[in-house]
């Protein structure tokens, strides 16, 4: 609830070996940590395209063997947790939009440049996801004769330039000699356009102004620079702008985080309007009017939206406590208890 990551731990993928051994590593790494006993659940945020509790490696090259893993089913089934699943762009995108660089934005997109180019959108406070399990793909969007932008822009994809011209730096090495060459200053510029031109294309489309960049690549300072000049360039109907991610390499973390706490609690409201129905605790106008205040509070508090006031965490203190008595109703007592301990309460409730 403090959002602060208590302890970290970290071990090499290993993807050549086979979804199996990684996941066998995934369960054997979480079981190490500090306070394992105390978890309710496993948040993951995978590569790949994730539908379903399902992961298929859009890169069959470095993830081999990942096509339709049930990879939720697998790490609840040995770890006995409940788990939340999602892609890791999509996660990023979530943790820095409540947490980040995102914050108070209405809309707004996540891209990450790094090996590969990914991304997440986060509209009114919602991740955009889609039935398929395909969205927000921006990587694969055209960036014309036959390439994506991915093909042109991603940190493989300039790796692989400067190795065919003796160099061994990576895309570092690229955007240093950019200073001074001008065939690789023109690269590198052909990297930024096509990225500037996705850029403009989802404004176009979906409306989002802002788009927060993060990624290796992305937020090398010579890089970045050259990214903000070429969107400011754009005609008023393309242009954003452009902000630096600041969760770093954690805000998958914390995206996957959220959207396990927005899932519990989901459940929850779901039981407490249930209970509520059972026992016609809304028929009461005050009672009602409290429940949704309660409900309110609650849900944005553990979908990481601000609560500003001493009133409002109060209100979501109470709000935690009534669920949990509406559970302990539900768990310990008979129907002809619950009834009567409600009717006793509510006795001295408006």
């Amino acid at each position: 609830s403090d959002r602060v990551i208590r302890c970290r731990a970290e071990v090499p993928t290993a993807a050549e070996e086979g979804p199996q051994a990684v996941i066998g590593r995934m369960v054997r790494l979480v079981q190490t940590l500090p306070e394992w006993d105390q978890a309710e659940g496993l948040a993951v945020a995978a590569t790949g395209r994730v539908h379903g509790g399902r992961v298929s490696a859009l890169n069959l090259a470095t993830m081999p063997g990942w096509t339709d893993i049930g990879l939720q089913e697998e790490l609840r089934r040995q770890t006995g947790r409940p788990v939340t699943l999602l892609n890791d762009a999509d996660a990023a995108a979530l943790g820095e939009a409540r947490l980040g660089a995102g914050q108070g934005l209405r809309a707004m997109m996540f891209v990450t440049v790094s090996t590969g180019v990914g991304a997440g959108v986060v509209l009114d406070g919602r991740l955009l996801q889609s039935p398929s399990g395909i969205h927000a793909d921006f990587g694969y969007l055209h960036a014309g004769n036959g390439e994506t932008i991915e093909a042109l822009s991603s940190g493989r994809a300039l790796e692989q330039w400067t190795r065919q011209r003796g160099g061994d730096g990576g895309a570092a090495q690229l955007i240093r000699w950019a200073a001074r060459d001008s065939e690789a200053a023109a690269r590198l510029d052909q990297a930024v356009s096509a990225l500037v031109t996705g850029f403009g294309d989802v404004r176009v489309m979906m409306g989002v102004e802002d788009v927060v960049i993060g990624g290796g690549v992305g937020l090398n300072p010579e890089f970045f620079e050259r990214l903000q000049g070429c969107a400011q360039a754009q005609p008023e109907l393309y242009r954003v702008r452009l902000r630096a991610a600041v969760l770093g390499s954690d805000a998958g973390l914390y995206g996957a985080a959220l959207a396990t706490l927005a899932t519990w609690t989901a459940y929850m409201v779901v039981f407490w309007i249930a209970a509520c129905r059972e026992h016609q605790i809304p028929s009461r106008p005050l009672s009602g009017l409290m429940l949704l205040l309660l409900a309110a509070a609650t849900l944005a508090a553990r979908l990481g939206l601000p609560v500003r006031s001493g009133f409002g965490q109060a209100l979501i203190d109470c709000g935690w406590l009534a669920l949990f008595g509406l559970v302990a109703l539900r768990l310990y007592f008979s129907a002809n208890d619950r009834a009567d301990i409600v009717g006793r309460v509510m006795a001295f409730v408006p």
